[in-house]
């Protein structure tokens, strides 16, 4: 007579789990316990973020037994360019805030957006120079490079805010003259100092400031060209023209 007993699995094999067979109660808790930052709060938190809004940002970021944290959301969280709430405390020129951000609520004061930029680099941009001399006290990387290889030295040189450049050739020559040389000259991408953007972009008093902090004013980039021959390439600063082909010329007609 055949055994009729019932075939059992090997063990470690698990039958397939049907999902209807699950409670539907179990489903909702799944969806709704996920961990997630919500959309909506997120939204809230970033308005609070640009507008330096240190209480909302206290609230949501650290809350108290009466008003807990958002949920999955840190210190560090990006929006969806990659901007954490010290890239947008720095944009937005609110340093008292990212003073407290970084000194209390420990923020990355190196974060990354998506462009590889940090803090630093977009207080630069701005032309925030309290701004640049709080990360910099901080220990914020002053020779970061962005994605594309930029310097926050580069990005001032490019915006022509001279507040920013000069606190952070400032910082370097707290170790060395030396390394404040090595930062003033630079080479970012296709060869290009500080004192090639600030030319190409028509900023005289950024040149200015360079070369008084040791700039090489015919340092060749990789296609072979000075300061003095990009000079206003980028449309801008025509009205500067004259005073900036006198200071990048002169040290080459003394010579």
């Amino acid at each position: 007579m055949a055994d009729e007993t019932p075939t059992e699995a090997p063990l470690g094999e698990t039958k397939p789990l049907d999902s209807t067979s699950l409670p539907p109660a179990t489903i909702e808790e799944t969806e709704e316990d996920d961990g997630a930052p919500d959309p909506d709060e997120l939204a809230t938190l970033w308005e609070a973020v640009r507008e330096g809004d240190q209480a909302s940002i206290d609230e949501m970021l650290v809350g108290d037994e009466e008003h807990p944290p958002l949920v999955g959301v840190t210190v560090n969280t990006a929006d969806e360019d990659g901007l954490t709430s010290l890239h947008l405390l720095t944009i937005e020129g609110h340093a008292s805030v990212a003073q407290w951000l970084i000194d209390e609520v420990l923020a990355d004061i190196d974060s990354r957006d998506k462009y590889k930029q940090t803090p630093l680099h977009h207080a630069a941009v701005k032309g925030h120079g309290t701004l640049a001399h709080l990360l910099l006290n901080r220990g914020a990387d002053a020779m970061a490079r962005d994605s594309a290889g930029w310097t926050p030295l580069h990005a001032a040189a490019r915006s022509g805010f001279t507040d920013a450049a000069a606190e952070l050739v400032a910082h370097a020559k707290e170790t060395s003259a030396e390394e404040a040389k090595a930062m003033v000259n630079c080479a970012g991408p296709r060869g290009e100092t500080p004192l090639h953007r600030a030319a190409y972009w028509g900023h005289a008093p950024m040149v200015e400031m360079l070369l008084e902090h040791g700039a090489v004013f015919d340092q060749l980039n990789d296609a072979g060209r000075r300061p003095f021959d990009v000079v206003c390439g980028g449309g801008g600063g025509q009205t500067a023209l004259p005073k900036l082909s006198k200071l990048l010329r002169a040290p080459a007609a003394a010579a």
